[in-house]
């Protein structure tokens, strides 16, 4: 049986998966900067800061800034590497390979970092979310030639 915390964690990850298909909705339909205003005001909300703050970090400094300044829970950070993948998503789409590959390698280290320190999984499996990041970042280097 689920305690309530697993309960709400898994009712959020419900919640997200529907935002993340209407930020995909929109993504599809063209509209590359209405999806990431969608994206940076879900990040506003939950963590207080853009997506654009852990872009510009330097990747070394990344998880010290997320965890220790900011205080960003595993489930906040694994939602926080979640939005950089679909913004990641629509500058691949819009042909904005750099801006790409700066999501996902910043969504890849949140992920890696994530797996170290883990008690117990989330449901969202993490080797396949890192993949997605790898093969996202191989495809752009293979764009960029």
């Amino acid at each position: 049986m689920m305690n309530e915390e697993q309960e709400l964690t898994k009712k959020l990850i419900s919640e997200f998966k529907k935002v993340q298909q209407s930020i995909k909705k929109v993504m599809e339909g063209g509209y590359y900067n209405e999806a990431i205003q969608i994206i940076n005001d879900i990040s506003r909300d939950s963590f207080d800061f853009d997506v654009s703050v852990p872009l510009n970090m330097p990747l070394e400094d990344l998880m010290i800034l997320l965890e220790d300044h900011r205080q960003l829970t595993p489930f906040q950070l694994n939602v926080l590497a979640e939005l950089l993948m679909l913004e990641g998503d629509v500058h691949f789409v819009s042909h904005k390979y750099q801006e790409s590959k700066d999501c996902y390698e910043k969504a890849l280290r949140i992920f890696y970092h994530l797996d170290e320190r883990m008690e117990e999984p989330f449901s969202i499996d993490l080797m396949d979310r890192m993949n997605t990041c790898m093969e996202m970042i191989q495809r752009i280097i293979t764009q960029e030639k």
